[in-house]
């Protein structure tokens, strides 16, 4: 859990450094919560992920990897990976992040569109 706390404050901080909406952390978080959640991810013959859990360092690119496709898909400038990885102190190359992005979004089902509970929110206090 602590974590993941670290990880959204740094996707917060990103998004602030960058100017993006705020919604775009929880749009991403909502990418992570519904990878750790699906059974193939942890299956080892077919997924690329398959030790998010046990690998910290995966597990970063992974929120990072979905913050990028969060912003591509929601905002109107996007994050290059170039900068990403310059933000993880080249711990990530670009081909990293593009490759991580392609494992999230086939585990997705490209199903990357759908409400979060903050467009509920939205609906509800409108």
């Amino acid at each position: 859990a602590t974590c993941r706390l670290k990880m959204v404050d740094w996707l917060y901080a990103i998004v602030d450094t960058c100017q993006l909406r705020r919604s775009a952390v929880p749009i991403a978080m909502t990418y992570v919560d519904r990878l750790l959640s699906n059974p193939l991810t942890y299956d080892q013959r077919s997924s690329a992920l398959a030790n998010i859990l046990q690998d910290r360092n995966m597990y970063q690119l992974i929120v990072m990897t979905c913050l990028y496709t969060a912003v591509k898909l929601h905002e109107q400038q996007i994050i290059s990976p170039e900068l990403l990885s310059r933000l993880s102190l080249g711990r990530y190359s670009i081909q990293d992040i593009e490759a991580a992005e392609l494992a999230v979004l086939t585990l997705l089902g490209w199903k990357v569109s759908g409400p979060t509970a903050l467009d509920f929110v939205d609906h509800i206090l409108a």
